[in-house]
């Protein structure tokens, strides 16, 4: 018995600890348990059980529209989807989309391309201001206004680019030799001159490069294919 007495003195001395406690947050106009700094609802009437907020349940400050428990008084994300996870804030918690290291509670830009370094903000930057963003740019130093590449180089008219191709030889006309016979092919891209520079000689004489000529192909085949024909009989 004296260990129960003294079990109810040590629970009654927790529980007015516990009001003391409470009561020094500030006063309680409605006195329904909940200081008026942390009450929602300051004018509850007297008797009212109230939650935690200091509001009955059936008041529309209680109202929960997205049902995560945060009233949408107090709810900064009323908008919540079911089941997720939030913070104190009825936000779902720390959400980072683009995975920047930004929640996208806080994040401006939620949709960084993969690999992009970010600002404090999580927006992408982009030291040259070529579009492509820093962490994707091969060529941070792009001069300013240069046209650039996917891959945020600028553009350079001069590259060239060797490129295989398989040369089919006529089925008729009188044989000659094949540096003499001229290319046929597609106009060159927009923006791309061909080069007129004999290409290498090839492996074998069937696969032989046309000396001189413009080899030009837009073909998505992995071989280009170039067709000869006959260059005209000397008079």
């Amino acid at each position: 018995m004296r260990g129960l007495r003294g079990v109810g003195r040590a629970v009654g001395l927790l529980a007015v600890t516990a009001v003391t406690a409470l009561s020094a947050a500030g006063p309680d106009r409605d006195r329904d348990g909940i200081p008026d700094a942390f009450d929602l609802c300051a004018d509850t009437p007297a008797g009212t059980q109230v939650d935690v907020f200091g509001c009955a349940r059936a008041t529309p400050q209680r109202l929960d529209t997205d049902g995560d428990g945060i009233p949408d008084i107090a709810d900064l994300c009323s908008g919540t989807p079911a089941k997720a996870v939030i913070d104190a804030y009825g936000c779902p918690f720390e959400t980072d989309s683009d995975g920047d290291g930004v929640p996208d509670r806080a994040d401006p830009c939620p949709r960084t391309p993969p690999g992009a370094q970010v600002d404090a903000q999580g927006c992408a930057i982009d030291s040259d201001f070529d579009g492509v963003p820093d962490g994707l740019d091969q060529c941070q130093d792009t001069p300013l206004g240069t046209p650039a590449t996917g891959g945020g180089c600028a553009v350079d008219g001069s590259d060239q680019r060797a490129v295989d191709v398989r040369v089919e030889l006529p089925r008729s006309g009188a044989p000659r030799p094949l540096q003499r016979l001229p290319a046929v092919t597609p106009p060159p891209p927009r923006g791309m001159t061909p080069s007129r520079t004999p290409p290498p000689v090839g492996p074998t004489p069937r696969m032989l490069p046309l000396a001189g000529a413009v080899v030009c192909s837009v073909s998505q085949r992995s071989t280009p294919v170039v067709t000869a024909r006959p260059s005209p009989s000397p008079s």
